[in-house]
C-alpha cells in the first residue's frame, strides 16, 4: 500500500488500481475555518462559481483551499494513472457538484476527459451495470440513467 494505494479485483478478475484520498473531511474542516475566520455562514461557499471574481479574502481563501485539494487529488490520481490507458475521469459525490473543484481538476488533467456524475452513488451504480446481464436479463439499461457534465481544461463550466 505504497502511498495508500491498493488493488481491487474487478468482476472479471483483473486488478484495478485505487488510491485512497478522503478529501471530504479536509474540505469540511477548511470551509468551517474560512467561515469562522471571516464571519460567514458555510452555506455561502456551497455554490461558488468557477468564474467568480476573486474579490474578498474569504473567496481567495476558498479558492486556495480548492487548489490544495485538487493538488492532492492530482498526486493520488497520478499514482493510479501511471502507465495506464485511462482517458476519462468520472467524479461522483459531493465534489461532482462543486464547479470550482471540477474545473480545477480538468485543468490538472488536460489530457484526460473529466466528467461529473449527476448522482451521488454513480460508482456503485456503474458496478451494478457492469454485471447487468448476469442479474437482469429481462430489461435494457436506460440510456439516460446517469447524466454527465463535461469539464474542459481549456474552457470553464458551471
Amino acid at each position: 500500500m505504497e502511498k495508500d494505494c491498493l488493488n481491487y479485483i474487478q468482476y472479471k478478475g483483473k486488478p484495478v488500481k485505487a488510491s485512497r484520498l478522503f478529501s471530504g473531511h479536509e474540505y469540511d474542516v477548511g470551509i468551517k475555518a474560512i467561515a469562522e475566520k471571516y464571519g460567514e455562514d458555510v452555506i455561502k461557499y456551497r455554490n461558488i462559481s468557477y468564474d467568480t471574481d476573486l474579490e474578498g479574502e474569504d473567496i481567495i481563501a476558498y479558492f486556495e483551499l480548492m487548489h490544495n485539494l485538487v493538488a492532492k487529488q492530482k498526486i493520488a490520481t497520478a499514482l493510479v494513472l501511471k502507465n495506464s490507458p485511462v482517458k476519462r475521469i468520472f467524479v461522483d459525490g459531493g465534489f461532482s457538484k462543486n464547479a470550482v473543484f471540477m474545473n480545477l481538476l480538468a485543468k490538472a488533467f488536460p489530457d484526460v476527459e473529466v466528467y461529473a456524475a449527476s448522482m451521488a452513488q454513480a460508482t456503485a451504480l456503474g458496478t451494478a451495470l457492469a454485471i447487468h446481464n448476469s442479474w437482469n436479463t429481462k430489461s435494457d439499461i436506460p440510456s439516460d440513467l446517469i447524466n454527465l457534465k463535461y469539464y474542459s481544461a481549456t474552457k470553464s463550466a458551471g
